[in-house]
This record gives C-alpha cells, structure tokens and sequence, in this order.
C-alpha cells in the first residue's frame, strides 16, 4: 500500500512530532496522498495532521514498550493492549466487521458483540505486532480515503521485518479520531474478522458468534 509523493506535511509539524515522539521514526519526506473523493476537505494536509499524529504517538508507544528489556511476552501484548483501548473506535468497527450481520443484532447483542471484539481485536493486534521487537517504524505518508477517512501508512524499519508495511485507517465520529482498520503485511483485520465472523453467523446467528467469541477470550485469558 506505498503512496507516491505528493505533497509535504509541513515543517513545523514534523518537526513538533519529532520532538514529542521520541522513538518514532518519523520519514522528513512524510506525505499526503489525494485518494478519488467526491467531495475532499479544502485543505488536505491541515486535516491529515490530527490522525498522523494519533498514529505517530501510538507507535512510539509501542516500540518503547517492544523494546523494553525483561517485559514477558503477556506483560507485552497487555501494554500493547491497553494503547488498542486508547486509539481504536471497536463500535464503528464493530459494524464494519459484521457488516450487514449488524441488523441482525438486538441492542444488548451489539452491546456484548462490542465488549468482547474489543478483547479479542487487542489480542490479535498485539500478538501481531510482538513479532517487530528490536526495530523502529518509520510514518511514511497519509491518505485520503472515502468518507474522509485518513489512513496513515507506517513501514518497519529494520530487524528480519524491514519493509513491512502496517497502515492505520481512521474516522473522525464526535469530533475524534479513532483507529478503524489495521492493515498488515497486506491483510485488513476487519476484512479478516469479517470472513470468520460471517461463516458462524451464517450457521448460527448472533448468539452463536457471541458464544464462540467468549469461550475464546476466555481461553486466552486463562492462557
């Protein structure tokens, strides 16, 4: 999902997101990639500035954490649990993984749908990325996308992992912006989450998928 150049982010801001996320390593050539829009905001490096920075911040945190000398492999995916809770919106991408299966939940479904995706979602992304010790990611560009979706795109840099690309996707809902889609290494997590959650829906609808969903956070927690 690499971008061509297009446009700069901006001096000032890449040199404030330097300075308050040390860790990170931040591209000096980092840009804002115009996707087909119907309607795209005015200014479009002024409006990618809030999610990159999100993005920036988030990934600081984790490769201080990946880095971090004597953490077990738990204590890791934890932390890295508990920036998930910080940055993902699990209610939009709640819908977005069941799709048109979301009608088919009552309110109190959705409810525990959303309570245990987000477990089960914090566990894969932080499993994912407890593979990238020992490295640094690079932010190396933005996107616009339809809806006005912002997606941030982050390369590895270094270790047996370099090159590895892992894009953020965000929405702005209430006047903030959360994470609604992880791509890695060329695989959407809610496009993935998607395809196993439509089969079980498929057989046994609601109740089946929360019942399947619970057994396996519990595993994982007694694990």
């Amino acid at each position: 999902m690499a971008a061509p150049v297009t446009a700069d982010v901006g001096r000032g801001c890449r040199h404030g997101l330097r300075t308050l996320f040390v860790g990170a390593v931040l591209m000096a050539t980092g840009t804002s990639v115009l996707a087909a829009h119907p309607d795209p905001p005015e200014d479009v490096d002024a409006f990618v500035v809030a999610p990159r920075a999100i993005v920036a911040e988030s990934v600081a945190r984790v490769i201080a954490i990946l880095n971090e000398a004597g953490l077990s492999s738990p204590e890791r995916r934890k932390r890295i649990e508990g920036i998930a809770f910080d940055v993902f919106d699990f209610t939009t991408m709640s819908k977005l993984v069941l799709a048109r299966g979301w009608r088919t939940f009552d309110a109190s479904q959705r409810e525990a749908f959303i309570h245990e995706f987000k477990i089960h979602l914090s566990r894969s992304y932080g499993s994912r990325l407890d593979r990238y010790q020992q490295t640094d990611v690079a932010v190396v560009g933005t996107r616009l996308e339809p809806r006005n979706d912002v997606s941030v795109l982050t390369r590895v840099v270094g270790g047996q992992y370099d090159g590895v690309e892992m894009n953020y996707r965000l929405r702005e809902r209430g006047g903030e912006w959360g994470v609604i889609d992880v791509v890695i290494e060329g695989v959407s997590l809610v496009a993935n989450f998607r395809s196993q959650f439509k089969e079980v829906l498929s057989r046994g609808g609601p109740d089946e998928l929360l019942e399947q969903m619970k057994k396996k956070n519990a595993t994982a927690v007694r694990g």
